[in-house]
């Protein structure tokens, strides 16, 4: 079993990128996002609420939230906020969003 990030660790609200166009000031998505983290007594209700709250105030059609497993060579989605579910939920490491651009050789 792998350890979890506790949540206040996962969101260093020191860096979280924020796109120039977003909706919402960054100030208080950040202190919106503090307080969904640090008041959190449920781990995946936590994050499906963080990952609402990035989608209407950037905007976007769809986000997911995921665990990296190392260990296991996995990523798993974890929630996601749009139309649907991921087509892809689970998805090894090096293939999908983790790919490398390039395989190896070819850069």
């Amino acid at each position: 079993m792998n350890p979890r990030v506790p949540l206040g660790v996962l969101f260093n609200l020191s860096y979280v990128p924020i796109m120039s166009d977003m909706v919402i000031e960054r100030g208080k998505l950040m202190m919106d996002l503090h307080s969904l983290v640090s008041t959190a007594k449920n781990r995946v209700s936590a994050l499906q609420r963080v990952a609402e709250l990035l989608r209407s105030s950037g905007g976007y059609r769809w986000v997911g939230l995921y665990d990296v497993d190392h260990a296991e060579g996995v990523v798993k989605n974890i929630v996601w906020s749009g139309p649907s579910a991921p087509e892809y939920p689970t998805f090894h490491i090096t293939k999908g969003l983790t790919a490398p651009p390039f395989p190896p050789g070819e850069q």
